[in-house]
């Protein structure tokens, strides 16, 4: 087959590391798989997600990023070649200079589960987020709503729960849906969060009653889990600026057990 992509240096990888490390140095990408970052991941004052999905545009409007999101394979066939499967069986070459292999490394047992809800009562109130002491439900997010207009300015939030769940866990009830409902309810309620006021207690005048908070399911979303960060190799920095320093790059908060 003939070569039908060359530049200078190519990386075949996945993951944020992968997309800065090409964009950064001027290599092109070969993406072999998907890992893209949740959206309350933090790199530096930028969301992870979206760095993501800059630099993947970018690189594919450059035509750096050749089949992009259909690539299935890439394993390197000769010194300076690579061969990409892609969707359907078709294939192409890619020849470069140097080729470097940059992979995250991802849990094959546990996976990162975004359990995104609305609040339908008790959305006012100053919490910015609530951490668990269990990979279920380990962080909740306040974020503002954007389900009305006026809701953001007027300090109205829904949630966001992250929890770190196996295979099994996903498809279990105990772990579903109705249950994280539950669980966040009585975080928020632990942390004081109450729904609006109803009236005065008639047994104590004095006393302010209030609605209970109620939750509604928006949907489900399940992410890789990184456990740690490929070896990275070295490579002579561009006019885009140097690659990110270790200091500076995202360090997962995940600290629960990989069993």
């Amino acid at each position: 087959m003939e070569v039908t992509h060359s530049c200078d240096t190519v990386i075949v990888g996945s993951g944020l590391d992968a997309l800065i490390l090409a964009y950064e140095t001027g290599a092109s990408i070969v993406l072999t798989r998907n890992i893209k970052p949740h959206p309350f991941e933090i790199l530096g004052c930028h969301r992870a997600s979206d760095m993501y999905d800059f630099l993947l545009f970018s690189l594919s409007v450059a035509g750096r990023a050749p089949m992009a999101g259909r690539i299935v394979s890439a394993e390197r066939i000769a010194p300076e070649l690579v061969q990409v499967e892609i969707e359907r069986g078709h294939r192409l070459q890619i020849g470069a200079k140097k080729i470097y292999f940059v992979e995250p490394e991802v849990d094959e047992h546990k996976t990162v589960v975004l359990d995104w809800i609305d609040v339908r009562r008790g959305q006012n109130h100053n919490e910015a987020q609530i951490k668990g002491d269990t990979d279920f439900v380990k962080h909740i997010y306040f974020y503002p709503s954007d389900r009305t207009t006026g809701s953001s300015s007027a300090g109205l939030k829904d949630v966001a729960s992250i929890s770190y769940l196996t295979r099994e866990q996903l498809s279990s009830p105990n772990y579903s849906e109705f249950i994280v409902r539950k669980r966040v309810k009585q975080m928020m309620e632990l942390a004081g969060i109450r729904g609006p006021k109803n009236g005065k207690d008639p047994n104590n005048p004095t006393k302010q009653k209030y609605y209970s908070i109620r939750l509604e399911s928006r949907k489900r979303e399940v992410y890789p889990l990184v456990i740690s960060k490929p070896e990275l190799p070295t490579i002579s920095s561009t006019s885009q600026g140097a690659y990110l320093s270790q200091a500076n790059r995202w360090i997962s908060d995940f600290n629960g057990t990989t069993a």
